[in-house]
C-alpha cells in the first residue's frame, strides 16, 4: 500500500436516546464516505431509530430492545463490519472533513495495520469501554480533532 492509499474503514455509532445529536453525527459520517456505517441503537425511545431509518437509509441499523451497554453495542457493530478497520464514533461527535481519510492513511502506512486487519479490529473491540483521556468525562459537543492524534 502506498502512502497516499487509505485503509478501508467503516464507522460504528452506538446510540441511546441521542436523537438530538445523532443527525449531525451521521451527516458528517455520510460526508466522509466510509466503506460502511452501522448504528447500534440501545433501546432508544426518543425517535433515534426512526431518524436513522428515514434520513439515512443506507446506514445499517441494529436495534436492541434494551440498553445493553456501550461495550456490548460496540462489539455488535464491529461484528457487523467486514472492513479491515472500524472507527467507533460517539453519537455526539462530528467528523471534520478529511478526518476519516487521514485516519485510514495513518493505518495504511503502519505495518501492523496494513498487514493485519485483525490487529485493528481487536484493538477497537478491546478499547470499546475506554475513551481518550482528552475526550473523557466531557459533556459538551466534540469534534474529532478535539482528541489527541494517534
Amino acid at each position: 500500500m502506498t502512502g497516499s492509499s487509505a485503509l478501508a474503514m467503516a464507522v460504528v455509532v452506538v446510540s441511546f436516546n441521542t436523537r438530538g445529536v445523532l443527525e449531525s453525527c451521521l451527516e458528517s459520517v455520510a460526508a466522509a464516505a466510509p466503506s460502511g456505517t452501522v448504528v447500534v441503537d440501545n433501546g432508544s425511545t426518543d425517535g433515534s431509530i426512526e431518524l436513522v431509518r428515514r434520513r439515512f437509509p443506507s446506514v445499517r441499523l441494529i436495534t436492541n430492545d434494551e440498553n445493553r451497554g456501550y461495550g456490548h453495542a460496540a462489539n455488535q457493530g464491529i461484528a457487523a463490519c467486514s472492513t479491515p478497520a472500524v472507527l467507533l464514533l460517539n453519537s455526539d461527535t462530528v467528523l471534520d472533513a478529511g478526518a476519516l481519510h487521514a485516519l485510514g492513511r495513518y493505518f495504511a502506512e503502519r505495518r501492523f495495520a496494513s498487514n493485519s486487519d485483525t490487529a485493528i479490529r481487536r484493538s477497537a473491540r478491546f478499547s470499546s469501554g475506554r475513551s481518550s483521556h482528552a475526550c473523557s468525562g466531557r459533556t459538551e459537543r466534540r469534534t474529532a480533532d478535539a482528541c489527541p492524534p494517534l
